[in-house]
């Protein structure tokens, strides 16, 4: 409550869904160039542009619990109900490896940066797997239930762990021992992540308890607790300017800032959102149960707070970039198209900045119709 009273920090405050489509996706990852591969329940690894358009799909044969990218190795890995680790190319042409050894559904996997990887399931077990030889190196004991989501700390050594038992541990992946044991959720836990510009030192982690908590992993103490969500959450993802996003059993996306305040919810899934992932232009892709991607633009001016100083600046040379344009144009559509969007464009950053500091319960949201 505190913190709701500090003024609001230049962040997104509105998501502009600008793509959607069908797709049947339980996890997803990102590639270098900027395309997204999905898995899910249909056993279909599927490769998307961010215009929605199919590129490449392979079948592997079982459902796909989760999908990532490992950027030592250039290759895309995934986890599922066959109980083994793949590695694929990223053209989706062929199956490089697959690692087993596990005894139940494989949820969870991340790369190190000696390029081996981690898994984590149904039998409760992290294995460390040699990426050249597929030989598992060590298997980590210590969770009493299955092992959700997996991420590497930005030493490239350190694996943080979340789990069904409603407790996260750090562990050590040369020794393969667990470092700390943190246990503070008072349900499943569901998503980590500690992509942060923060380091090693912290960590966020959500789940059935409907909140998100911030870590220490450094000292292994609870930070703080965010609430927003009216329901579980499934996924939260860092942003490489310190904002959070999270995906909900609500339907909604929360965006958070390094404070704790919510200062974006946006609408759109039908049902619960099951994956985030951030794009290097600053992009959010969501995936969710409604069987839909969707593409969200929050308005870019405000990623950082140099470029917030730069907004006049920004929108000179996009008004007169679109009178050019819709002076030139002949298709009236294109026209209003482009009118439209500036208004968007402008409506969201413009509403950010008016309620800074004031005591709002939700920001502004609008829906633009076809009849304008």
């Amino acid at each position: 409550r505190e913190m709701s009273k500090a003024k609001l920090p230049w962040a997104w405050s509105a998501g502009v869904c600008t793509r959607k489509w069908k797709c049947e996706a339980l996890s997803m990852c990102i590639l270098p160039d900027g395309d997204i591969v999905t898995g899910g329940r249909s056993g279909n690894l599927q490769r998307w542009n961010t215009a929605g358009s199919l590129k490449a799909e392979l079948y592997v044969g079982a459902p796909l619990w989760v999908v990532r990218f490992c950027s030592q190795l250039n290759v895309i890995i995934t986890g599922g109900d066959n109980r083994m680790v793949g590695l694929y190319e990223q053209q989706l042409d062929n199956c490089k490896a697959t690692f087993a050894g596990h005894t139940d559904v494989i949820r969870a996997v991340c790369s190190l940066a000696s390029g081996n990887i981690a898994s984590g399931g149904g039998d409760c077990l992290i294995k460390l797997w040699d990426h050249k030889t597929g030989e598992c190196k060590s298997t980590w004991h210590g969770h009493t239930a299955t092992v959700r989501d997996l991420v590497t700390l930005s030493d490239g050594v350190t694996v943080l762990s979340a789990s069904w038992d409603s407790s996260l541990r750090l562990w050590d992946s040369i020794n393969g021992v667990c470092l700390r044991h943190l246990q503070q959720h008072t349900d499943r836990v569901l998503s980590v992540s500690a992509n942060t510009p923060q380091g090693t030192t912290t960590a966020y982690s959500v789940g059935w308890d409907d909140v998100v908590r911030v870590w220490n992993t450094t000292t292994g103490e609870q930070l703080s607790v965010w609430h927003g969500h009216t329901q579980y959450v499934l996924c939260v993802h860092g942003l490489p300017n310190g904002d959070v996003i999270t995906g909900s059993k609500d339907g909604t996306l929360g965006l958070w800032t390094v404070l704790g305040q919510r200062v974006g919810t946006w609408q759109g899934h039908t049902n619960s959102v099951r994956a985030v992932a951030s794009l290097t232009n600053g992009n959010i892709v969501s995936c969710g149960y409604d069987s839909t991607a969707r593409l969200w633009v929050g308005p870019p001016l405000f990623w950082n707070k140099q470029e917030a100083c730069r907004y006049p600046q920004l929108v000179q040379a996009w008004l007169v970039f679109v009178v050019a344009v819709c002076s030139a144009s002949t298709s009236k559509e294109m026209s209003e198209w482009l009118w439209w969007e500036t208004f968007a464009w402008l409506v969201g950053p413009l509403t950010a900045h008016l309620t800074a500091g004031c005591n709002v319960p939700e920001l502004i949201c609008y829906n633009l119709k076809p009849d304008g």
